[in-house]
């Protein structure tokens, strides 16, 4: 047993000496999944590359906004302090009129803030005598409903603390 033992040693050095036989089919295979790998990771790196790019267009574009959102904000406080300062000369022009009791003409009649809306009288409209009555009539039929006495006297303070502050007076 001993000579077939080392025979046996002997074929076995030899087997993993010699090269193996290996199929085609099996090393094509390797190589298509390899590619297959390849290809995997290099799409996730354009993707994730692109996800970048996408996200700094983003960062771009904000930020844009933004100074362009200050650029908006610098000009409006910019043309608020011109406003205050023309009204505050037409103010002291007014005065200075009124001092020396001379007529004021109709652009210092009022040195209001024009942005504001319920001071803009420029459309207003001269009224005759018929829609004057008409409108007086008509707020008479108004008060003269039979839910409308809650709002015929004025609200007072001691029945309602509070309600002047918070409904304020137009």
């Amino acid at each position: 047993m001993s000579v077939n033992y080392l025979e046996y040693d002997k074929r076995k050095r030899q087997a993993e000496m010699a090269p193996r036989r290996v199929s085609a089919r099996i090393t094509m295979k390797m190589r298509e999944f390899q590619e297959q790998e390849r290809i995997l990771e290099e799409s996730h790196q354009l993707e994730e590359q692109s996800r970048k790019e996408e996200e700094e267009e983003r960062e771009r574009q904000k930020e844009i906004e933004r100074q362009e959102e200050e650029r908006r904000l610098r000009e409006e406080r910019q043309k608020a302090r011109e406003d205050r300062q023309n009204r505050l000369v037409q103010r002291e022009q007014r005065a200075a009129l009124l001092a020396l009791g001379k007529e004021i003409p109709p652009e210092l009649m009022y040195t209001g803030n024009s942005s504001n809306s319920k001071y803009i009288d420029d459309d207003r409209v001269e009224l005759d005598r018929e829609t004057l009555d008409d409108m007086e009539k008509m707020i008479e039929e108004v008060k003269s409903h039979k839910d409308s006495w809650p709002f015929l006297d004025p609200v007072e303070e001691e029945i309602a603390p509070g309600y002047h502050e918070i409904i304020k007076v137009t």
